[in-house]
């Protein structure tokens, strides 16, 4: 981030921060087209470090008229997911290594958070397009009923 002009206005960190929403959530567009695309670990992981950055960003911003806390919730779950996903393909390939008896086991528990993890991206769309609105919206676009489902 650049350094703030001397002396800045006292608007100034509040505009670069809603700036930035919309350069961070065109990134994000790209990274979860390419996640969903082609929904490999070393994939989701850049979609998850890209998440956190963003997560912390917004979680500065929390006391802010701008703040977005449903944004917040909404993108802590989506890196919980990925990041579990992440641990339990790392402790695969060390029980893997170490040849442990609860091997079967450890696969089955990584399937189940794979697929967790592989079905995340299509439903981050929303989310992105709420980074830049006025407002987040909740619903999914044709179901008004429906929450968008974390």
């Amino acid at each position: 981030m650049p350094s703030p002009p001397t002396p800045a206005p006292s608007d100034w960190l509040d505009r670069r921060l809603i700036a930035l929403r919309t350069r961070q959530a065109g990134r994000l567009r790209e990274l979860i087209a390419r996640a969903d695309a082609n929904p490999r670990r070393k994939t989701l992981h850049r979609l998850r470090l890209m998440i956190k950055s963003v997560r912390y960003q917004e979680e500065w911003a929390r006391g802010e008229s701008y703040a977005k806390p449903d944004l917040v919730a909404w993108l802590k779950q989506a890196q919980t997911v990925l990041g579990e996903y992440e641990e339990r393909a790392q402790f695969r390939k060390l029980a893997t290594k170490l040849g442990l008896e609860s091997q079967p086991a450890i696969d089955k528990d990584w399937r189940r958070v794979r697929d967790l993890a592989r079905a995340r991206p299509a439903r981050l769309t929303e989310l992105v397009a709420g980074m830049t609105r006025g407002h987040l919206r909740l619903l999914r676009t044709g179901d008004p009923a429906a929450r968008m489902a974390f």
